[in-house]
């Protein structure tokens, strides 16, 4: 983790390639932003694909996640202050960099995730799922957020269908998930399916 933006530089510079952007996503990369000078007129772009103070956020279970939430916040910085712009994809993700990193605000931009129109068509189907999440079981998603909503939806809507697709038992998170939903008595109510191939 610790030497990933250095491996990345060594691979750079053996290649050999004059690059005008070079566009990063991990706060694991830091090391690359020490060695930016030396790529003469490349324009260094980073990603933050969640929140830039997860720590604020994300329940601390052991010593090893209190160690990864805290490299994530100070390499994210490190990096964010060396790199010539920013791109969160949440507006509060962006108003987040801004005042905890300091950065101007003409350096960060806030572009949504993308959706390929050619692969996910609309289509008139019979509904039969209320609400869909699509991603890994993880705290720092929201899902414990989500299924309180869900929770308190359920007063009114009692029949509320909830799909959860793509985690796995794997996730760091998936007991923790699994057991809300039954001290919220969701069982009823949530659908559990694990990855599946994109055209399903």
């Amino acid at each position: 983790y610790i030497l990933f933006g250095y491996d990345v530089y060594i691979k750079l510079k053996e290649i050999g390639k004059k690059y005008d952007v070079v566009h990063t996503h991990q706060a694991s990369s830091f090391l690359l932003y020490f060695f930016k000078n030396r790529f003469k007129d490349t324009k260094f772009v980073h990603t933050i694909h969640g929140s830039p103070v997860a720590y604020k956020k994300v329940p601390i279970k052991s010593i090893s996640n209190f160690k990864d939430v805290l490299y994530a916040y100070f390499f994210n910085r490190y990096v964010c202050k060396k790199a010539d712009a920013i791109i969160t994809v949440s507006s509060e993700g962006k108003q987040e960099a801004i005042k905890n990193f300091r950065v101007s605000e003409d350096k960060v931009h806030f572009i949504p995730t993308g959706v390929d129109v050619n692969v996910f068509k609309h289509k008139n189907l019979r509904k039969y799922i209320d609400v869909l999440y699509v991603g890994r079981f993880a705290v720092k998603k929201n899902l414990l957020l989500l299924l309180d909503v869900i929770y308190s939806l359920k007063k009114e809507f009692s029949n509320i269908s909830v799909y959860l697709v793509g985690g796995s038992k794997d996730d760091d998170d998936y007991n923790r998930i699994m057991e809300k939903i039954k001290i919220l008595n969701l069982e009823k109510n949530v659908k559990i399916l694990f990855s599946l191939q994109q055209d399903k």
